[in-house]
């Protein structure tokens, strides 16, 4: 038998976003493998778990350094979010039409953009985008 789980994971995702000609917003997701162990297949989030007792932005750095080869230089924290097994501290970066030429995916299977309206649309969404993305939404809009 497995030994149950007594702390929960500790998750720091970034969630890089830009506004386009349109007014609307549009987010840089992640798609993930077929083969991932957790939402495979799925678009979601780029970050990672902590690792010993790094902080929520520590995990960020590291785990955006080794997913995109991307250090984030204006991340702003959007919150924390508990799901299921989890804790995830989302983070947040305005970028410009150039992001995608500054970052090199090398977790899953590519990264691009999408508005919360294509992402409403998919079924091929992690469940917890549906959470994340209006709370976005509704700070970058107010």
């Amino acid at each position: 038998m497995e030994p149950l789980l007594t702390e929960k994971r500790v998750i720091s995702a970034l969630l890089p976003y830009r506004k386009r000609s349109d007014g609307r917003y549009e987010y840089y997701l992640q798609k993930r493998t077929e083969t991932a162990r957790i939402n495979p297949g799925l678009f979601g989030m780029f970050g990672g778990h902590a690792e010993d007792a790094e902080t929520p932005e520590e995990t960020l750095f590291r785990e955006i350094s080794e997913e995109l080869a991307y250090t984030p230089r204006r991340h702003r924290y959007l919150s924390r979010y508990e799901f299921g097994k989890f804790i995830f501290h989302v983070f947040i970066e305005e970028v410009d039409e150039t992001f995608e030429s500054k970052v090199e995916v090398h977790e899953g299977d590519f990264g691009t953009f999408m508005t919360l309206e294509e992402t409403k649309a998919s079924d091929k969404m992690s469940p917890r985008l549906p959470v994340v993305l209006p709370d976005i939404e509704d700070m970058l809009t107010t």
